[in-house]
């Protein structure tokens, strides 16, 4: 990097001392360089930033903005726009426009609403962050770089990274959600298969065991706590139960294999808890203080429990069997 030449210097030594006359001096030699003192400010030292209520970091960072903001933006210059295709000062139509604002609602409805919901913006940011890991083959070191760089840079915990890579993995199963920019989309199977078949299942779990074998050790190093595999079945419920961020858009043809959501996984429910507890992904004390929870909830709220009731009580007799093993032994 090239270092400020001695005028400069002396010019921010002079002003933040404010000796008048110095002052005078100084900028007297940066007009003789020939400097535009309107554009450098007086002495050649610049000038202070302004604060005000409209100042935005993001947008006046030397880091570029997120990406977020700029499709916020400009959404709201295309719905403000009431020219249609008149043509523009350089003699060239809206066309060109027109191409772009189209090519932009290929992602479908849920953008925009990204570009306003703060968790769905997060959601995909970590997914699309795992998704540029598993295409680019990172090790499993650098993985958690990246992820954790995410982390920091958006002020969140292990956990909320833990959900979204764990939904990313249950995504890899199903065909390529709306919101994955195009330069991911060959990582996504074509068709989903059929949750309401053995063999469907079958596929389905077969899928997100892989993945689970590839990846099982990423997510186990953001899970912190039990609270935190608390957390990733709370998830795992809204996933499956397509809530919150996972709500699919309304125009979606639910017959679609393309249009596959989180609920073709909602009969697999059980077995994904078993393929998790299997792979040391969450404890048993995570799931029964889940179940535990559950158990003081809305009957609407209990669908989930419900369909895990035979895992939990295989869980709970193989706990006390192990229990009864290790008293014998004592004795």
């Amino acid at each position: 990097m090239e270092k400020p030449s001695s005028l400069a210097l002396r010019a921010a030594q002079v002003l933040g001392g404010g000796d008048k006359d110095q002052r005078a001096q100084i900028a007297g030699q940066v007009s003789e360089l020939g400097f535009a003192v309107h554009l450098v400010g007086e002495g050649g030292a610049g000038y202070e930033w302004p604060v005000s209520d409209q100042y935005s970091p993001l947008l006046y960072s030397i880091a570029p903005p997120p990406m977020r903001l700029i499709e916020h933006a400009y959404d709201s210059d295309t719905e403000g726009d009431s020219g249609g295709g008149g043509a523009s000062d350089d003699g060239t139509t809206a066309d060109t426009h027109q191409q772009a604002e189209g090519a932009t609602k290929s992602r479908g409805s849920a953008s925009k609403a990204s570009a306003l919901d703060p968790e769905t913006v997060f959601m995909q940011e970590v997914g699309e962050t795992f998704l540029r890991c598993v295409k680019e083959r990172f090790a499993e070191t650098n993985a958690v770089i990246e992820l954790n760089g995410l982390k920091i840079a958006e002020d969140r915990t292990f956990a909320d990274c833990a959900r979204y890579i764990f939904t990313a993995l249950l995504q890899l199963c199903l065909p390529c959600p709306s919101w994955v920019s195009p330069e991911y989309r060959s990582l996504f199977p074509s068709e989903a298969p059929d949750s309401s078949s053995k063999d469907g299942k079958l596929a389905l779990l077969g899928r997100f065991k892989k993945q689970l074998a590839e990846w099982g050790n990423l997510l186990r190093r953001f899970l912190r706590s039990e609270d935190d595999q608390v957390e990733l079945l709370l998830t795992l419920e809204e996933f499956c139960g397509e809530e919150g961020v996972f709500e699919q858009p309304e125009a979606a043809d639910a017959t679609s294999s393309a249009a596959a959501g989180g609920a073709v996984f909602a009969p697999l429910f059980a077995n994904l808890l078993q393929l998790l507890y299997d792979g040391e992904v969450v404890e048993e004390a995570a799931i029964t203080n889940w179940a535990a929870e559950k158990e003081h909830a809305d009957e609407s709220e209990k669908v989930f429990l419900q369909k895990s009731a035979a895992f939990l009580e295989w869980l709970k007799t193989a706990e006390d069997e192990s229990s009864e093993e290790d008293e014998d032994s004592d004795e």
